[in-house]
C-alpha cells in the first residue's frame, strides 16, 4: 500500500543528479534504482551487460622478463 504523501513523493522535483541517473538509465537500459538493487535487478532480468561500460576492456600490459 502507498503511504499518505505518495502523490506528492512521486510529483516532487528531480535533483540535477537524479535527473541524470535516470536518463542515463534510460539511455542504456538499466534498471534505475540503488546500486545494489540495479545489480540484483540486472542478474535476474539478464541484463548486466548494461551496467558494464561500453566497448572492450581495457588490453593488459604484458611485463617484460
Amino acid at each position: 500500500m502507498r503511504g499518505a504523501q505518495w502523490v506528492e513523493y512521486v510529483n516532487r522535483a528531480e535533483t540535477d543528479a537524479e535527473l541524470n541517473a535516470l536518463r542515463r538509465s534510460a539511455w542504456h537500459g538499466t534498471p534505475f534504482g540503488e546500486t545494489v538493487w540495479q545489480q540484483e535487478t540486472a542478474r535476474q532480468l539478464g541484463l548486466e551487460a548494461t551496467l558494464r561500460p561500453p566497448g572492450r576492456p581495457p588490453r593488459k600490459e604484458k611485463s617484460m622478463p
